[in-house]
């Protein structure tokens, strides 16, 4: 009987994790669906395997900032046409994302790009597109998201707590892979050492980090393209019972309704791997989400 209640538990784990995971992933805003601004803070992995920063911490431009700075209008025709075809919009689709151009042309931010507006209409739908639009920016603005890249300063605790990284090379079709630990994430030891509003902003700065990372530079050169789609890889191997903890829960589907309310994006396949290390069992360790 008690095997059979802890087979049951484990079970209930790996599907709450892998069902969030999935949600988070399903949208999560891609490098090219935001602002075009480079950061000097590249993620390595460290002889635990986990990553961390460099040890410059060099600030980076706000996007706010980057954007003004360049004469270049991202909704100019050459601009438009440009995110039309490498997302190959049929002709209905280019003119609602034209139209969409119009009714927004009162919105004056860094993140209202034919690219950022795409993500939303493509996880959202397009009537919806323009509401959702306006509550992440406003958002931003209410929760000073633009001046995170350089005016935060990340604790190397958290850093050294924070196991994600983008590799350095691709997937079979040249696309880029993000990896996520998340079973090697101790949460539960992180709201104790730290405020949930300290993690919440640590996590928020990490999604503009990875967002506008120097490795978009880096893959448009080598790869000779702008980035479309992402393959997403998350680790589960140490995920336990600290992770039902409701505190732990609690943070993380709060921060994956962020995620979902203000990144959107289309990301190409979602990998779930070493359930069977992580101690859970009775499910497939390569589950995958379209």
């Amino acid at each position: 009987m008690g095997s059979k209640i802890r087979y049951l538990f484990e079970t209930c784990l790996i599907v709450i994790f892998v069902y969030y995971s999935s949600a988070m992933s399903d949208n999560q805003i891609p490098s090219q669906l935001a602002p075009a601004v480079s950061d000097k803070l590249s993620t390595t992995s460290n002889n635990n395997g986990t990553a961390s920063s460099n040890d410059n911490n060099t600030a980076v431009p706000n996007a706010t900032t980057a954007t003004s700075a360049t004469t270049v209008d991202p909704w100019s025709e050459p601009m438009l046409v440009k995110t039309m075809q490498l997302w190959e919009l049929s002709v209905l689709d280019q003119q609602k994302l034209r139209s969409l151009q119009t009714k927004l042309a009162d919105v004056k931010h860094a993140w209202n790009t034919p690219e950022v507006v795409l993500g939303f209409a493509l996880t959202t739908g397009w009537e919806t597109a323009e509401a959702k639009f306006r509550t992440m920016i406003q958002w931003r603005l209410d929760n000073d998201v633009d001046s995170l890249l350089t005016n935060y300063q990340p604790n190397r605790l958290m850093l050294d707590n924070s196991p994600i990284a983008f590799l350095k090379d691709y997937d079979r079709e040249g696309d880029p892979i993000y990896v996520e630990r998340g079973g090697a994430i101790d949460v539960k030891g992180m709201l104790n050492r730290f405020s949930k509003e300290e993690l919440m902003r640590h996590a928020i700065w990490l999604r503009e980090v990875h967002g506008n990372g120097e490795w978009v530079k880096e893959y448009e050169r080598r790869q000779g393209r702008e980035c479309r789609h992402v393959t997403v890889v998350y680790d589960l191997q140490g995920l336990n019972r600290q992770h039902l903890n409701p505190s732990v829960l609690g943070f993380f589907i709060e921060f994956m309704q962020i995620t979902e309310d203000y990144y959107p994006g289309p990301i190409k396949v979602n990998t779930d791997m070493r359930c069977v290390d992580s101690g859970v069992t009775g499910l497939d360790w390569n589950a995958r989400f379209s």
